[in-house]
């Protein structure tokens, strides 16, 4: 016995799916719909499949794939082994991604709350992709790293490393975006082996300020001016001196200036 194929109209798929008529064409546009049209009317006609692979795009978009990525999905099979298998990778993979975001909320409210605190403690490796922020945003170069950097904060950050000096008014900065290197691979198409260095991964004296002057930020004076005595009081009441350049891992804006957390890299004082 033949099955009888129903066929919807686009109202009628609008009103069962909730859907609006420009989401609909999209889909068509994409191909995860493909409606024909009527011999005599022209218009559009659903067919029992276009509605089955309309349920199976609800289920992907809850999933969290991209729209623009339906038609692949659907087209190798949406409920297949070795969909389910990606499907649990994807949730694996968003999972570790909001913990790692969690995490650096966590330590750039600390930076916020601690402002003026100097503390002693081990700071983890950061990748930094240089932007010559310094030079102003005409000279940012084009990069995809980071393209992807900033469009993947706060799990990223802006973050600088100094010169020579690191509580010296002429303290020059080169400026970048930051990431942890342990969460690096959690940013899909980041290149860290091109154009990335590390920094951190070392014991630190860490000084957490509030700057309000970007112009001061990019020269580090403010601290220098303020706080310079204070650190290297801190310092020698703790027995260890500068052993490399100080850098900045990570920042905080806000709509009055920057939390920053200022990191000096030390070692033990000979006894």
């Amino acid at each position: 016995m033949a099955h009888h194929m129903f066929t919807f109209t686009i109202k009628d798929v609008i009103k069962t799916f909730g859907v609006s008529r420009s989401t609909l064409v999209y889909y068509e546009k994409i191909g995860v719909v493909r409606p024909k049209r009527g011999a005599s009317s022209g218009y559009r006609e659903y067919t029992e499949g276009d509605v089955f692979r309309l349920m199976n795009a609800s289920f992907l978009k809850g999933m969290g794939i991209a729209p623009k990525d339906f038609a692949a999905w659907l087209d190798r099979g949406a409920y297949t082994d070795d969909s389910f298998h990606d499907y649990i990778e994807i949730i694996d993979h968003r999972l570790a991604y909001d913990l790692a975001v969690r995490d650096a909320l966590s330590q750039l409210n600390d930076v916020r709350r601690n402002v003026g605190r100097i503390e002693l403690r081990e700071i983890e490796p950061y990748y930094i992709c240089w932007d010559r922020a310094e030079g102003g945003y005409e000279d940012f170069p084009g990069s995809r790293n980071l393209d992807l950097l900033m469009a993947h904060m706060p799990l990223s950050s802006l973050g600088s490393y100094g010169d020579d000096s690191y509580v010296g008014l002429d303290t020059n900065l080169r400026w970048g975006r930051t990431i942890a290197v342990r969460h690096a691979h959690l940013i899909d198409g980041l290149r860290t082996e091109d154009g990335m260095d590390v920094i951190g991964g070392c014991r630190c004296v860490c000084f957490s300020h509030f700057e309000s002057n970007l112009y001061n930020m990019t020269k580090a004076q403010t601290f220098a001016q303020h706080d310079g005595d204070r650190i290297m009081a801190f310092m020698a009441d703790n027995h260890v001196h500068r052993s490399d350049v100080a850098f900045w891992p990570y920042t905080l804006p806000s709509a009055e200036g920057f939390y920053v957390l200022t990191c000096i890299p030390v070692e033990d004082d000979e006894a």
